[in-house]
């Protein structure tokens, strides 16, 4: 099983590496170790199982991009600043979560809103395991 998430628009988007070093820690065998990984908001060329994806035959737009980011706000204020300044007003962007897995041709739920509606509890809820379509009109 394998997540992909994207982000889709009917026009070609620039690609964005906004990554930093972060650390985390980690409990290996009961003991900390921290962790420090380029992590952060990032959109880059889909690549990751690409031809799955185009299978499952989603009405997905057709410019996609692989979307990395966490839930925290520097992220949410990264991919709003992005959209903003790649989209034109009325124009929307679409951000999938999708699972490739033996379950896989059911279309995942759509939900709709406005950039300025565009929240870290959003953000957290299309971070969640589990498939999610997002239309984000800017």
């Amino acid at each position: 099983m394998s997540q992909v998430r994207l982000l889709a628009a009917d026009r070609p988007l620039p690609l964005c590496d906004q990554q930093e070093e972060r650390t985390s820690t980690v409990m290996v065998r009961g003991e900390p170790v921290s962790i420090t990984i380029p992590r952060g908001f990032l959109v880059e060329e889909h690549l990751y199982y690409c031809s799955a994806v185009d299978a499952l035959d989603y009405p997905i737009k057709p410019w996609r991009y692989e979307l990395e980011l966490e839930a925290e706000e520097a992220d949410l204020n990264a991919l709003k600043a992005y959209l903003a300044e790649n989209l034109h007003p009325g124009e929307t962007a679409e951000l999938w979560s999708i699972w490739l897995s033996d379950d896989v041709g059911k279309r995942p739920p759509h939900y709709r809103g406005t950039l300025a509606d565009f929240d870290l509890e959003t953000l957290r809820q299309f971070l969640e395991p589990g498939q999610r379509w997002l239309s984000v009109t800017i």
